[in-house]
């Protein structure tokens, strides 16, 4: 059902795209993006931070329209009072496939954005070394794969991209290591990106 979905909703955008073809249909972009992010939610209740790296494709249907994949890998960290450390992370790893709408075809065009994928979600893995060096894994990392929904708005200034995202990323693994208290909540959170959009015509 949730591969049916995305399959769905690439062939929408491409069918909107063949019906709205001008000259940029031979157009694909190559972008990477960085910025911070934090957990909303009850994850998030005592503070959160934490960075996300992006990396996408995309193909440009018409100067507004284009849609492509996106590889986004997050490492965040949240106040948990359960920790000995007071302080707790998850990381996360989401392949979308995405549309965007640029509402211009200036140089400063504002654009609004939605992205359909998988979300794996990741306590982190500890390891030791012991008295004769050998190092182990104390505490293996724990995951979950989930359908992930992730609505976009931002602006473009020519090949420059400041992104707003809202990742609805799933529930937390069922863990018996780390975080054990936070197993099956909701793993939602925002990033603020700046990236760097590099077209390509042939």
């Amino acid at each position: 059902m949730r591969t049916k979905t995305i399959f769905l909703f690439i062939a929408a955008i491409a069918m909107m795209g063949g019906l709205n073809a001008q000259s940029d249909a031979h157009t694909i972009s190559l972008g990477a993006r960085l910025g911070g992010s934090s957990l909303t939610a009850e994850l998030g209740e005592n503070g959160s931070i934490g960075f996300t790296f992006a990396l996408e494709a995309n193909y440009h249907f018409t100067e507004n329209l284009r849609a492509g994949l996106e590889y986004n890998s997050s490492a965040i960290g949240y106040g948990d009072d359960t920790s000995t450390f007071g302080i707790s992370a998850y990381g996360s790893n989401l392949i979308l496939a995405k549309g965007e709408y640029h509402f211009f075809t200036s140089k400063l065009r504002p654009y609004v954005g939605l992205g359909l994928g998988i979300a794996t979600i990741s306590t982190p893995e500890l390891t030791g070394t012991d008295a004769d060096g050998n190092t182990g894994v104390l505490v293996p990392s724990e995951s979950t794969t989930n359908f992930a929904i992730s609505p976009r708005l931002g602006v473009a200034l020519g090949k420059f991209h400041i992104d707003f995202t809202y990742n609805f990323a799933g529930n937390t693994p069922e863990s018996e290591g780390f975080n054990v208290d936070e197993s099956g909540l909701a793993f939602n959170y925002w990033a603020v990106t700046l990236g760097y959009v590099y077209p390509i015509e042939f």
